[in-house]
């Protein structure tokens, strides 16, 4: 959502992989193989295993499901679907993890933020002998040290100030947190707690500025506080954060104890750190190449192309998603298939290749954010065919704009077909102070399939400026918070239009277009497949996300404007159901209404932010981002303004009038850049509309000591709006 030519590469690599091994190895299939030649007639070279293809479970042995031809064990999506004794890890029901096995474990986050006579929440992680996080739930919690207290759900409870040590046992392990508690203030007083949104640390140095056309300047601490006394409970002011190092925040008519989580900004991006790892072809002899690490045997004739994905846990919530982060940096590709050979550019968290030849992508890379993350991996064999129908209209097009409303659905089609794989726990570095950052070596085993189906119903699409979204993306993860969101599966369906072509509220059944159908397939139903959790990540909630959007503002060089509303939807849990029995319907609330894009706009000159009225009465509070073209960025936090009332214009500072005392000055997002010839480079900005669950208001969201806090929005997320916005000179 940030750059159009990345969202092109993200579509692309998410859609174009295909079918490699099953998560639950088939019981049947007893002559090992490489490829489908070493299989007899009837059978299919799967997992090494040649293995019976079937038309229906009849054709099975006892036990088995016929499942997309192949016969197989059946699936599980929780551990509510083995007997006991038994967990569903992998998506296979197998012996449940015992506490022996448990020999290390760590607690996220680590330090940890409370109010005095407040809670925060802390989960920890289990780990065998050889670092590989485990499902295991047995761990017990106790406070060793500091004013507070922990239940059996890692549930802090602070009573009053200072550094609290929680531990967690389970198994042999013991591991322990810093819980930082901070004494409440006088209501007359105003602070401000400042801290890194990724690591939970206290951020020192940065500047807080009150006020918004005269101001007052205090810097924060070691504690990462800044204190006003004598503000005056009824007052409510602007509050504006800059520090060096970081993206700007500024809360608008805020007041009281506020916490400020900001994210670090690098700049170069060679300084950002991450993962990276080794993908081969199962045949190959690459001695590079880890177990984890290898293109399944291929399972169909014709099936040369391996395709994989892979990328780190988006943290905090959708909101935060970001581009690098979920992709990794872009590179040159020199691919040649079926004959058309084109220099793309790919992001280095895809790997492509045909055979043997993995085109140089093969040593993937993907930036994370600092602290505790989960990497994960999507992908398998397609035929030639499929992958020549996928990248087609980029391998053969003259140029890099892409029609990607009409092709997006029917590559999403192959995505069902994909292996998944997570590592959880995983200690990703900060960005380089200098230098290049630094990328820890991963093997992301690829070893889940997409098993688990759901039927998630699409509302009515929202309209901006008066014409119908282009369609849905829908995104399936596990809501791993706070190592972030781990995508389990994907689907995309296209609004249907009318006999003008023009689009209506109605979305098309990709299943139902793919078999050839017309008018009847607008139902709305987005069917789509989804990985159990793996690696680690099992017995999170999940999370299933319905995007609206113009696939046009993807595009390339296209004049369509960003625009995305969002409705997600919690479950505890998703059943495996065995074929043919279908899922349930998946009902939504209606999508948030989108503001109109004449509404939102920011002045460079006098920096005069003008908000229209609020657009949807289930947003709590908007959040309008400045970004410029070095991709510092600038987060201001705002109470939505009452239907009916006149638009709102706020003045924002000038960041760089407050650099006294600082070594590197302060810059102002909304200035231009400008390139060696001299060409103006101009700042982009949006507008995010939130609706959280439960609902809560803007003052309390920013309120240190709420029960949900600015820094844990995940879990909480309902929907969303995000409008791109204009930046007037």
């Amino acid at each position: 959502m940030q750059k159009r030519l990345l969202a092109v590469s993200i579509v692309l690599a998410l859609s174009a992989c295909g079918k490699g091994k099953p998560g639950a190895p088939p019981d049947a299939g007893t002559t090992t193989c490489t490829t489908l030649q070493d299989c007899a007639g009837g059978q299919v070279c799967l997992n090494s295993r040649c293995i019976p293809i079937c038309h229906s479970t009849a054709d099975c042995a006892a036990g088995q499901v016929c499942e997309e031809g192949i016969c197989l064990a059946p699936a599980c999506g929780n551990d509510q679907q083995c007997a006991t004794g038994q967990a569903c890890i992998n998506g296979a029901c197998t012996t449940a993890i015992s506490a022996a096995q448990v020999t290390a474990c760590d607690i996220t986050p680590n330090p940890a933020v409370v109010r005095a006579s407040s809670s925060t929440r802390l989960s920890v992680i289990a780990r065998d002998a050889t670092g590989h996080a485990l499902h295991f739930a047995g761990f017990s919690w106790s406070v060793t040290a500091g004013p507070a207290t922990a239940d059996q759900t890692g549930l802090v409870s602070a009573s009053a100030a200072g550094d609290i040590t929680v531990n967690a046992s389970g198994g042999t392990a013991t591991c322990n947190a810093t819980v930082h508690a901070y004494a409440a203030v006088p209501s007359t007083s105003l602070r401000v707690l400042v801290i890194n949104m990724h690591t939970k640390e206290p951020v020192a140095g940065a500047k807080v500025v009150l006020g918004s056309t005269s101001f007052s300047v205090a810097t924060t601490g070691a504690d990462g506080t800044a204190t006003f006394d004598n503000v005056g409970s009824s007052l409510a002011t602007d509050v504006h954060v800059f520090a060096t190092g970081y993206n700007y925040t500024s809360f608008l008519q805020a007041g009281g104890d506020l916490l400020v989580p900001i994210t670090p900004y690098v700049n170069p991006i060679s300084r950002r750190s991450g993962f990276q790892g080794h993908m081969c072809e199962s045949r190959s002899s690459d001695a590079a190449c880890p177990a984890e690490g290898e293109f399944a045997p291929l399972s169909t004739k014709g099936e040369a192309v391996h395709l994989a994905f892979f990328g780190s846990s988006i943290p905090n919530s959708l909101l935060d998603l970001s581009v690098d982060t979920l992709v990794g940096p872009l590179h040159p590709v020199t691919v040649t298939l079926g004959g058309n050979t084109k220099t793309l550019n790919l992001p280095q968290g895809l790997v492509l290749g045909a055979g043997s030849n993995l085109f140089g992508t093969q040593d993937y890379r993907v930036f994370a954010a600092g602290g505790k993350r989960a990497a994960w991996g999507l992908g398998g064999n397609v035929s030639l065919t499929s992958a020549l129908s996928a990248l087609g209209p980029i391998l053969q097009g003259g140029s890099t704009n892409v029609d990607i409303g009409s092709i997006l659905p029917q590559l999403l089609l192959l995505f069902g077909k994909l292996q998944a794989g997570a590592v959880v726990d995983i200690q990703a570095d900060a960005p380089a102070a200098t230098g290049n950052g630094t990328f820890k070596p991963i093997a992301v085993p690829l070893n889940t399939a997409l098993r688990l189906r759901a039927q998630p119903v699409s509302p009515t699409l929202p309209m901006l400026d008066g014409q119908y979204l282009d369609g849905v993306i829908a995104v399936a993860g596990a809501l791993d918070y706070p190592l972030g969101f781990v995508p389990l599966g994907l689907a995309a369906g296209l609004a249907a239009v009318d006999a003008s072509n023009h689009r209506t509220g109605k979305v098309m059944d990709p299943n139902c277009v793919a078999a050839g159908g017309g008018s009847e397939c607008a139902t709305n139903a987005l069917p789509m497949k989804i990985a159990p959790e793996n690696g680690g990540t099992e017995g999170s909630r999940i999370g299933i996300a319905l995007l609206a959007l113009n696939f046009g503002g993807l595009a390339a060089g296209s004049t369509t404007k960003v625009a995305v509303s969002g409705v997600i939807k919690a479950l505890d849990k998703i059943d495996y159901i065995a074929p043919p029995g279908a899922p349930s319907a998946l009902q939504y609330d209606s999508f948030l209404t989108l503001p109109p894009t004449n509404q939102v706009t920011i002045a460079q000159t006098g920096h005069q932010l003008n908000l229209g009225p609020n657009s949807d009465p289930s947003v709590q509070i908007y959040r309008f981002e400045i970004v410029n073209h070095s991709r510092l960025g600038w987060n201001i936090w705002v109470s939505p303004v009452p239907a009916g009332s006149v638009p709102s214009a706020v003045t924002l500072p000038d960041p760089s009038q407050f650099s006294a005392g600082l070594v590197t000055p302060l810059i102002d997002p909304l200035a231009d850049e400008h390139a060696a010839d001299n060409t103006a480079l101009h700042p982009t900005a949006r507008l995010l509309g939130l609706k959280l669950a439960p609902a809560i208001s803007a003052q309390k969201l920013e309120t240190f000591g709420s029960p949900v806090t600015l820094d844990q929005i995940g879990p909480n997320l309902a929907a969303f709006t995000v409008v791109q916005a204009t930046v007037a000179p």
